[in-house]
């Protein structure tokens, strides 16, 4: 026990002294209105009343990160309400503390302008573990880091609080909670209490030291040296806060004990005895009082208790904030008192709000009273916003510091008072009063009643700032259906959310429309696909077939194409093009349906084959190719079937297919059966060629040259005089008494002789023979030699004609010589010699030529002229007739000398 009756007496005066809180301007705020777009909610939870006190309507989490999307957010343990986190919730992300940088004992005001404090409304669009991903990207993903949570906020459509209940949030516990977020669509009605009192930054704890006296650091432990005090309170500046440990005292950082605040957390009271500070928000937290009557410095206790945290400026449309804790008192009897907890957060938005209930977020108070050791600081008031679009009447709307604490049975230093908050209502009117007082110090209680009552050198915290309904209510409206549907307070998420109009959801734009990507049974007929591009999606025409790339391809197997052109463009159907249809069905009708053929390629039936490369249309209804000409039977192209296509056609293809004594004539276009020409008849096409002849012939032959060129049969060209008026193989009839027949050479020549036995031009005489040699100019003189004769020679002037009726392709028989002999000469070709005929197959030694009913003399020597020679002009004609014929063999004439 200690003796101090002489110290009452010498610091009486001293004592009884109080100490005048120091007074800091108020920091204000400008009531605004959110700057988001979810309104006053979706009223999706219905209508609910609170069943008892302390009721936790939020969920919680701390955030762990955020994708670099914006829209995916790792979220830590939840806390609160049991229902989680779940699709379509709204949410509020927060980031709740993590200044920087602060400096111990300043307590200069803090702007909260950036990351810290702000918050963001959003949506949930699915959840995946610990994953939530928003429907919409943060406007500034990377403020959510460390220091932040994510808040399920309930969307009621009437919240009922009634007298007995109360709705509080999941305590703070320095990663998540001490917000009350309320949403309701038509009014919030309480008659209880809504609030979040002591919720918020945490008091500083207890650790028993030793005895230690004059110390002064801001940041140490008592036993520490230099030596400092008791744990701070906490703040935004996390690393200056630590949760106190009874058991291993002494043992957190250094930073976390000792008399300096940091920024809004207030300091702890130093050795020996003095009182923590009181925390800090829209105000300044109040001074903690002195150290024991017996530390004295300059004749009494030292002003060593914690500094008050240091006020914080914000405007609550954009940053929210808890109030700062108070530190602890210092002790070393183990019965001092902690710091009290700041007040948290209450956010309320509704159509109106009703009844007599509290709304608060004020400091904790530190109630208990101490011994003989130091008290704690009093925590400063939190938040109140309350945004109602109508009236709002209330019993009180509060923010107020938490007072410090008291104690002692002699003078150790009480705790300074809490900072008040900050409180603000938007409302159309209505009565719901508001404060956010400052907290009171604690004061001493001892056996004296000299220093009972007395602050001791603590002070009180600052007011906050308390803003009343200023005839201007919340202009945000419900987020009803059409709302949601067009992408507004998050967008929809489920089908539940959209209008009658537009019932589906499509969450990859988060609006609603008649369709979305991934359901169309909205569109049929013309329009049977889903446009997605405009806001709200809605039923169009395809723009490409299942499955493909197309911005709109059709929806289903059952229709894959999509129709380019006609009535039905836009609509998707079984084919569009021929290569849609296949197997049984390989056509497609002008109802884009796959049909079965009905005709041949190319003919003008309802659905003929539509391609040439399967051109013939079977029984099946398939299409292929035909195998015969006996598959190109009746209803088919044509009765011929071309092996090369596959198709049925009227044209023939080849000589077989048109039967018997006729040709397919291929000459002049499409194969045409036709019949084959006889002898005499022009070949087709005009020219003579074997093939053709061979082809369209009866006889397999045709004349290539001279008069009948081009007809078919072989036609010999004659023995006349190119003068006589058409004989051509005619023998002079007077030749020596011959017979008519002798003239016309052998039966086999393909030239028969002329039965009249006399020239053309011989003016009707047949049977006078020339009495003279061959005369050029002598007409119709078939005895003379005439160089213009095509077939006649002379045969001197014995006045015998020797004739040439000569068809070289034959054996042939010659004319009777002068002396009435006849002498045949046969070539190898013949088919029987004469009795009497010499075999010429082999040609004599010198130049000798053969030519059929012609013997002919050895050529003179060279010095007579060729055309001198009528039996060398005749066998010049010989062979000049035998070139034009173009004889299918050659043959070898013997000439044989039979003149002198």
């Amino acid at each position: 026990m200690r003796l101090r009756a002489l110290l009452w007496v010498v610091f009486a005066a001293a004592s009884c002294a109080t100490t005048a809180a120091q007074d800091e301007p108020a920091a204000t705020i400008t009531q605004a209105e959110a700057l988001d777009t979810f309104g006053i909610g979706s009223g999706r939870d219905g209508d609910f009343a609170v069943p008892a006190a302390g009721t936790v309507l939020n969920s919680y989490a701390p955030v762990a990160s955020v994708d670099p999307s914006a829209t995916q957010v790792t979220v830590g343990a939840v806390h609160g309400a049991a229902a989680g986190f779940a699709a379509g919730n709204l949410v509020v992300l927060w980031h709740t503390t993590g200044l920087a940088t602060a400096t111990s004992g300043d307590q200069t005001a803090i702007a909260l302008a950036g990351d810290v404090g702000a918050y963001e409304f959003a949506r949930v669009k699915s959840v995946n573990a610990s994953v939530l991903t928003l429907t919409n990207p943060l406007s500034t993903p990377a403020r959510y880091a460390a220091g932040s949570q994510v808040v399920r906020i309930p969307e009621y459509k009437t919240l009922t609080v009634g007298p007995a209940a109360s709705v509080a949030p999941y305590v703070w516990d320095g990663s998540a909670g001490g917000i009350v977020a309320i949403f309701a669509t038509v009014a919030v009605v309480s008659t209880g209490a809504i609030q979040a009192d002591a919720a918020g930054f945490r008091g500083g704890g207890i650790e028993n030291a030793a005895t230690h006296l004059g110390c002064t650091s801001l940041d140490n432990w008592s036993n520490a040296m230099p030596c400092g005090g008791a744990h701070k309170g906490e703040g935004l500046f996390t690393t200056a806060y630590a949760v106190a440990n009874p058991g291993a005292p002494g043992t957190a950082p250094a930073t976390t004990y000792g008399r300096g605040n940091y920024a809004d957390g207030a300091g702890g009271g130093d050795a020996h005895n003095a009182g923590g500070g009181g925390g800090g928000h829209a105000g300044t937290g109040g001074l903690g009082g002195r150290t024991w009557i017996g530390d004295v410095n300059a004749g009494g206790p030292r002003f060593v208790g914690g500094l008050g945290g240091a006020a914080l400026t914000y405007s609550l449309a954009d940053h929210l904030a808890f109030g700062g804790g108070g530190g602890a008192g210092e002790e070393n009897n183990a019965v001092g008192t902690s710091g009290g907890a700041g007040g948290g957060v209450v956010l309320i938005r509704a159509g109106s709000l009703a009844g007599n209930g509290t709304v608060s977020a004020s400091g904790g108070s530190v109630t208990a009273v101490s011994g003989i050791d130091g008290s704690g600081g009093g925590g400063a008031g939190g938040a109140v916003l309350i945004q109602v679009q109508a009236g709002a009447a209330c019993g009180s709307a509060a923010a107020n510091g938490g007072s410090g604490g008291s104690g002692s049975l002699d003078p150790d230093g009480p705790g300074g008072g809490g900072a008040g908050g900050y409180v603000t209502v938007n409302a159309a009117g209505g009565t719901c009063p508001v404060t956010a007082a400052a907290g009171a110090h604690g004061t001493t209680h001892t056996v004296n009643a000299v220093f009972t009552g007395m602050a001791y050198g603590s002070t009180d915290g600052t007011a906050g700032v308390a803003l009343p309904a200023s005839g201007a209510g919340l202009s945000a409206g419900v987020c009803t259906p059409a709302v949601l549907g067009n992408n507004q307070c998050g967008g929809c998420v489920l089908d539940s959310d959209c209008p009658a109009g537009q019932p589906l959801c499509d969450t990859g734009k988060n609006s609603c429309g008649v369709c979305t990507s991934s359901n169309r049974t909205a569109c049929t007929g013309a329009t049977p696909t889903c446009d997605t591009m405009p806001t709200h999606d809605t039923c169009a025409g395809c723009d490409g077939n299942f499955g493909s790339a197309a911005t709109r391809p059709c929806p289903t197997t059952a229709a894959p194409s999509c129709v380019t052109s006609g009535a039905n463009a836009g609509a998707c159907a079984a084919c569009n093009v021929p290569s849609d249809c296949s197997g049984t069905a390989p056509v497609c009708s002008s109802a884009n349906a796959c049909v079965a053929c009905n005709g041949d390629n190319g003919t003008t039936a309802t659905s003929p084959c539509p391609t040439s490369n399967k051109p013939y249309c079977q029984a099946t209804g398939a299409c292929g190719v035909c195998a015969n000409d006996a598959s190109c039977g009746a209803g088919h192209a044509g009765p011929f079937c071309n092996a090369l296509t596959g198709a049925c056609s009227a044209a023939c293809f080849n000589d077989a297919e048109c039967g018997a004594g006729n040709w397919c004539n291929t000459l002049a276009g499409p194969g045409l059966c036709q019949a084959k020409a006889s002898d005499g008849q022009p070949v087709p096409g005009g020219n003579c060629t074997a093939a053709i002849a061979a082809r369209a012939c009866l006889s397999g032959d045709c004349t290539s040259s001279g008069p009948t060129a081009g007809t078919c049969g072989l036609v010999a060209d004659g023995g006349a005089d190119a003068g006589d008026g058409g004989g051509t193989g005619n023998a002079d009839a007077g030749d020596g008494g011959q017979a008519a027949s002798d003239a016309g050479g052998n039966a086999g020549d393909g030239a028969p002789a002329d039965a009249s036995g006399g020239d053309a031009n011989d003016g009707g005489d047949s049977a006078s023979p020339d009495a003279g040699p061959g005369d050029a100019s002598d007409a119709g003189d078939t005895g003379s030699g005439d160089a213009n004769d095509a077939a006649g020679v002379d045969a001197g002037d014995a006045g015998t004609d020797v004739v040439m009726p000569i068809d070289v392709s034959d054996a042939v028989s010659p004319d009777t010589a002068d002396d009435g002999q006849t002498t045949d000469v046969d070539t190898t070709e013949s088919g029987a010699e004469d009795a009497n005929s010499p075999d010429v197959a082999t040609a004599p030694a010198s130049g000798t030529i053969a030519g059929g009913g012609l013997s002919c003399s050895t050529l003179p020597g060279a010095g007579r002229a060729a055309e001198t020679s009528p039996i060398a002009l005749a066998c010049a004609l010989l062979l000049l007739g035998a070139h034009r014929r173009k004889r299918e063999k050659h043959r070898s004439l013997a000439c044989h000398n039979d003149e002198p």
